[in-house]
């Protein structure tokens, strides 16, 4: 599943990814980020955009930017990800 704090105020949310990554067999951030955008047309950033990755980091994120789209894009966009990642 996904693990997500919930912020008080921020357009961006960062998700614990970690379950799903792992059971994608993704090779690397930018193997799962590809998979999941060819298969739900859903963009996001990986935790490597933000910095380098810790070499004892065991867990995965990504990063959601909200902005600029509406309530209905928003919903539209997590159903995608919930079937595809679902189907993993």
């Amino acid at each position: 599943g996904v693990n997500l704090y919930v912020p008080n105020s921020t357009f961006y949310l960062f998700p614990e990814i970690t379950d799903i990554y792992d059971k994608m067999g993704a090779k690397s951030y930018e193997d799962f980020r590809r998979k999941t955008l060819l298969n739900t047309g859903v963009a996001f950033c990986t935790r490597e955009h933000f910095g380098r990755v810790d070499d004892n980091e065991s867990k995965k994120f990504i990063r959601f930017a909200y902005s600029g789209i509406n309530c209905d894009q928003i919903d539209e966009g997590i159903d995608k990800l919930s079937t595809f990642w679902a189907s993993l």
